[in-house]
């Protein structure tokens, strides 16, 4: 297992490159960020290419496919798609993810959305 903290679209053109492979991913990507050399990370324009490296990125026997997303212009339903057009067949989970309220009457605050992907075995 390792945990990587960088730029999300350097990290995976390195890794295709070098031909290293994974089990299971797990993206959580920013709406919006900046990385190093002026790069920007903008979700709408960034999220197509990310999931169309996985396919690159899985090994002959993948586990699964995590990603999530913390902006309301990509609800569960959006990522599925997403998901399910660049991946093979398998078993697609996705949904809302939301903290909810303690207190009667409370309000509970989304968080995002999820879709988790598997292969059919």
């Amino acid at each position: 297992c390792r945990w990587i903290s960088e730029d999300c679209m350097t990290f995976v053109q390195r890794e295709i490159k070098r031909g290293n492979k994974y089990d299971a991913l797990i993206f959580d990507p920013p709406a919006f960020g900046r990385g190093g050399k002026g790069k920007v990370w903008k979700l709408d324009k960034d999220m197509l290419p990310l999931v169309q490296s996985f396919p690159h990125l899985l090994s002959s026997q993948p586990h699964f496919v995590l990603l999530s997303c913390h902006d309301p212009n990509w609800p569960a339903e959006k990522l599925q798609e997403l998901i399910k057009a660049q991946l093979p067949a398998g078993r697609v989970q996705s949904g809302r993810m939301v903290l909810p309220a303690v207190e009667i009457g409370g309000s509970s605050l989304p968080l995002g959305s999820f879709v988790r992907w598997q292969p059919l075995r």
